[in-house]
């Protein structure tokens, strides 16, 4: 089968979405021989030449001309199957398309969410969920959410969870130290890595860690992942907790950086309000640190007892658990053993896998 795949949202500074991308693209390259590819993306991905693979680079685009000019143009390049990893299929149903839905964060959080994007996602959910000959989603929880919240039926739906890279799994590289210091890291330090925004519930972690701070020994928390500052800002939680010095802001950390970040952390804390997912807790699990998160969304899923699960809406639940991971030794020595076990069922090599399977059922019943 001839598959194109939207791949666009491979860029510099990429999360959430663009990661996922890159991982599926990835995967394609590593277990997807069986079938060819035209990637589409705004520059070039692979390095090394493949037979079963050709890369349409777009540099300038608009929503116009996505929408209809791409599927066009992959019906003329023989495409059978289009595989776009966002909720929005192209208005020109020229070829079967195939969306991969993270979340309904839109229906469930819109106040999480800007005006722009809602717009343009209450505009297209609809037809785009007719359109889709499947949907994939990332767990169990969010292929539950979009059955109810979206009325998708059951086998419409294919879950397919996302995998995390070997590189994670090192006891310690020689750059770690070379990372401390780049990066201006603390001795010992409470880590949190992805976006600096509302949903990721911050503020509330910054409030637990003030409570529990002189408990600590003198930890730090570490705030990684890129934020608009005009939009969402924590120097008012960290003075009001009287945590100047306490708190480090990063900033976004490179892709090569993270593994070393992870490792060195005493915890890994992630009270987020909503996720679809939750790679960053896998991520932290394999690289041996303890991890304290929700017990809400797909977190609990993804955790299962290989976390420490808190209300993330209670500062003294996240207190509790964060003094839980860093005091009581035996409970440390339970998350690591408990957390590297866990993150091994969610390989890259098992999402390929899967993927894979996936699309051979989908040729088998596709008709052109």
């Amino acid at each position: 089968m001839k598959i194109g795949i939207n791949a666009l949202s491979i860029e510099e500074g990429m999360t959430g979405i663009g990661n996922y991308t890159k991982d599926l693209v990835n995967a394609l390259a590593e277990y997807g021989e069986q079938h060819s590819y035209c990637i589409l993306s705004k520059k070039k991905i692979m390095n090394r030449r493949k037979e079963n693979w050709e890369e349409w680079i777009i540099e300038r685009m608009d929503r116009v001309w996505e929408e209809l000019h791409i599927p066009y143009e992959l019906s003329a390049r023989g495409m059978d199957m289009y595989h776009t990893p966002l909720f929005a299929c192209p208005i020109v149903d020229e070829i079967p398309c195939l969306i991969t839905i993270h979340d309904v964060i839109p229906e469930k959080k819109p106040e999480l969410c800007g005006k722009v994007f809602l717009d343009f996602y209450h505009a297209r959910i609809e037809a785009s969920l007719r359109a889709a000959v499947k949907v994939i989603t990332v767990s169990e929880f969010s292929k539950k959410e979009i059955m109810e919240t979206l009325g998708v039926a059951s086998e419409k739906i294919e879950v397919i969870y996302q995998g995390i890279g070997e590189e994670f799994c090192i006891e310690r590289a020689e750059h770690d130290e070379e990372i401390k210091r780049r990066l201006k890291l603390p001795d010992k330090y409470i880590l949190y890595v992805g976006m600096v925004e509302e949903r990721k519930n911050i503020k509330k972690l910054i409030e637990a860690f003030g409570k529990i701070e002189k408990e600590l020994s003198g930890i730090s928390l570490v705030i990684a992942g890129r934020k608009d500052d005009s939009l969402y800002t924590l120097q008012e939680e960290i003075e009001k907790a009287k945590l100047q010095g306490k708190v480090v802001e990063t900033g976004y950390v490179r892709e090569e950086d993270l593994p070393g970040l992870y490792r060195g952390a005493e915890i890994f804390a992630f009270p987020s309000l909503y996720e679809g997912f939750g790679r960053p807790i896998l991520e932290a699990m394999a690289s041996g640190v303890p991890v304290v998160t929700s017990n809400t969304t797909s977190l609990a899923e993804i955790a299962e007892d290989a976390a420490i699960l808190v209300n993330p809406m209670q500062t003294e639940s996240i207190a509790e658990g964060l003094l839980l991971a860093y005091k009581d030794k035996e409970e440390r020595k339970k998350l690591r053993e408990k957390g590297i076990k866990r993150a091994k069922e969610f390989t890259k090599k098992k999402f390929g896998e899967s993927l894979m399977k996936f699309y051979g059922k989908m040729e088998e019943s596709i008709v052109r």
